[in-house]
């Protein structure tokens, strides 16, 4: 027979060392490894709710990156992504997945969007699937490359992320980046360590970090 336990619940305490809900930041990068990405996506949609609501925001740069491509069995079943409609979003390693909406337009406010006719969109999501894969296990990992075009192969080339990061900064006149990541400890000491190295130059990188390692 099965034992009744008793749970207590307590927290979460304290915030970000980066003031996301006031007007200091209109740009922001949001990296996480793993389940790292729970604290990250919760923030971030918090600031498309307040992009809707009439925040203005000029970029929400959202990268994850995962290696297990069974990583969601332990916490939801087939049938609940199949009637979520999960199916086509992401392969299996990136679920479960609590992003409202994904974006692969990466553009800057003013830009014309010609290729796709869309207005603009401050989000653009990455996820990154660290992992190797040969294409006859792409089905059985729901991996579609072409049905899921925010879905990138090997790591996350964060020299790239952030130059290009800075570079959309100063277009949109933007002097500061709020840089927040979670994840393992070898992810957020990149992530330190880039964004000392691409501040400067009329943009600061200010960088907020969370532990998730077991």
């Amino acid at each position: 027979a099965g034992v009744e336990v008793q749970m207590l619940f307590e927290g979460p305490y304290g915030e970000p060392t980066v003031n996301i809900e006031g007007r200091t930041y209109s740009s922001f990068l949001m990296i996480s490894g793993g389940i790292g990405i729970t604290p990250m996506q919760s923030m971030t949609k918090d600031l498309l709710h307040q992009y809707k609501e009439g925040r203005p925001l000029n970029k929400i740069w959202f990268v994850w990156s995962c290696a297990d491509r069974f990583m969601m069995d332990s916490v939801w079943n087939e049938e609940t992504i199949r009637q979520m409609g999960l199916q086509r979003r992401l392969p299996h390693s990136f679920s479960p997945d609590a992003m409202t909406r994904l974006s692969n337009i990466n553009a800057v406010r003013g830009e014309v969007d010609s290729e796709n006719n869309q207005p603009f969109d401050p989000l653009y999501t990455e996820f990154y699937l660290t992992r190797s894969r040969e294409k006859p296990q792409f089905a059985d990992a729901n991996i579609d490359p072409v049905m899921q075009d925010c879905l990138r192969f090997d790591r996350p080339k964060l020299d790239d992320i952030f130059a290009k990061s800075k570079d959309m900064a100063m277009k949109h006149g933007d002097s500061r980046v709020a840089v927040l990541t979670c994840g393992p400890m070898s992810l957020i000491n990149d992530v330190i360590l880039k964004s000392a190295q691409f501040s400067g130059g009329g943009v600061a990188f200010d960088c907020h970090h969370e532990l998730f390692e077991f």
